[in-house]
């Protein structure tokens, strides 16, 4: 425990070295940095490469084979370093870097134009630097951000995230403000790969055949003011540009009207639509988080992670009063 508080005073002493000195790098030493990075966090996180393991083994099982689960692996934790370096390369000459290095198709500039407006994402690509692009191509957006882990490094991010326009909130009481956002006509976006509890607003949605809990506040606040709704993802390029790939929308006017059950549904399709990206970009999806981390009640523990742990009796009634756990695989 003695040695956590010099830890994140070390972390915030390099975040503001990095602030300094990463956004003065050409973008192609960015790029091969990271990779350097990734290499080293691969070697040294034991822990993060045997959750990550787990969760390729879960998602692929035998119809993968080892080495090929072990690049996608390799390839995480490069994608990590990128998205953790862009955080601060992108804090100079943001406007201009933001426009030469994430591009836009015009289908997916029409579609950001639809409002109100839902983006759902995920910690796949380059979820920080879409944000800040997508209000640099002059889209209004607030964004629900969990806070991080070290409240000093965080302090540090926020305002980076915010350089071109985007406004961030907190993902602890983001409801009632976001629904102001999107009955004022704006948009906002979110990451829906995180584990929420039921006491949280979450429900248990099948991701690659196996429950994880999601939060259903996507779905219930697109449902009840008539939004439209968006998958988007910054996909990383060769060349280190990123793509915004938009695989996905949901009209207002498709929308059913509000009920449990319908929410429950929307999740659902919600967790299917971002399985099917997971599975189009492997290589740039977060696999050393514990996205199955809470065994829902009467589920077989054996399908689960070695991580993974029973709900508590608490969040197991409050469970039984919301929407019904769906443990079938997603079509």
């Amino acid at each position: 425990m003695r040695g956590k508080p010099f830890r994140k005073v070390l972390e915030v002493q390099l975040t503001r070295l990095g602030l300094l000195l990463v956004p003065r790098l050409p973008r192609r030493a960015v790029v091969v940095l990271a990779g350097g990075l990734g290499r080293v966090g691969y070697v040294l996180g034991r822990r993060a490469r045997r959750i990550g393991r787990a969760n390729l083994d879960l998602a692929f099982g035998e119809t993968m084979d080892a080495r090929e689960k072990e690049r996608i692996l390799r390839d995480s934790f490069r994608t990590f370093a990128l998205v953790l370096l862009d955080v601060m390369w992108f804090t100079r000459h943001p406007r201009e870097r933001l426009r030469r290095y994430i591009r836009f198709d015009d289908a997916t500039l029409a579609r950001l134009e639809r409002t109100p407006l839902i983006c759902v994402t995920g910690h796949l690509g380059n979820w920080e630097s879409l944000g800040q692009a997508v209000a640099n191509a002059g889209f209004p957006l607030h964004s629900v951000a969990a806070p991080l882990s070290n409240p000093g490094v965080d302090r540090l991010f926020i305002p980076s995230r915010q350089l071109t326009g985007q406004v961030i909130h907190s993902s602890q009481g983001a409801l009632r403000p976001l629904l102001r956002v999107l009955r004022q006509g704006g948009r906002f976006a979110i990451l829906l790969d995180q584990n929420t509890k039921p006491s949280e607003g979450g429900i248990f949605v099948p991701f690659f055949g196996v429950p994880a809990p999601m939060s259903a506040g996507a779905a219930m606040l697109a449902m009840r003011t008539r939004s439209n709704l968006i998958f988007g993802f910054c996909i990383p390029q060769p060349d280190g540009t990123y793509q915004v790939d938009v695989p996905a929308w949901i009209p207002a006017d498709d929308l059913p009207p509000e009920g449990d059950e319908a929410v429950a549904d929307l999740t659902r399709h919600i967790a299917g639509r971002l399985e099917q990206t997971v599975r189009a970009y492997p290589g740039h999806w977060l696999w050393m988080y514990k996205r199955w981390k809470y065994i829902p009640p009467g589920a077989d523990p054996d399908r689960f992670p070695f991580y993974a742990k029973p709900l508590r009796r608490a969040e197991i009634e409050r469970l039984e009063h919301s929407a019904p756990t769906d443990a079938s695989p997603p079509e």
